[in-house]
């Protein structure tokens, strides 16, 4: 699941530059203002979703929300139907809600280990995995893309 994250966020802010300034003629300075933009909404989700378990929310709803509703952004992001502009919206609702996956997945690791002891190193793995998956998913992409 944290590779798939990681691929998938990976990807759409891999893809957002070229579409801003090759499809949407944005100058390299909006591509990148708007590209940061998607980043930092992340950023924000990522402690929105921290602190929403911290209320009480409980985490499977935080890993199905996301998903979910990056499925449907994701139809509208790659729809040859929507405007640019729209699919800028899109993607700042598809960063925002995938913002609150990992510290749910993170949060998961210590209710599934087996005692305090391995925590650690599970959380060392789950940083690795979603390393490997900025490393390996773009070159698979790009290779099923064709």
């Amino acid at each position: 699941a944290f590779f798939m994250y990681g691929a998938q966020w990976f990807g759409l802010n891999a893809w957002l530059p070229t579409f801003l300034m090759e499809d949407q003629g944005k100058s390299i300075t909006a591509a990148a203002s708007l590209s940061a933009l998607v980043i930092f909404i992340n950023g924000l989700a990522n402690f929105l979703g921290a602190w929403l378990m911290r209320i009480g929310v409980q985490r499977w709803i935080l890993l199905v929300v996301g998903p979910a509703s990056i499925a449907l952004t994701s139809l509208g992001l790659f729809s040859g139907d929507l405007s640019g502009d729209f699919k800028i919206i899109l993607a700042m609702f598809f960063t925002f809600f995938i913002g609150g996956v990992a510290p749910a997945i993170i949060a998961s690791i210590p209710f599934h280990s087996p005692s305090q002891h391995p925590i650690p190193s599970l959380t060392r793995i789950f940083i690795l995995v979603i390393c490997l998956a900025f490393v390996f998913a773009p070159p698979f992409f790009a290779f099923h893309g064709r």
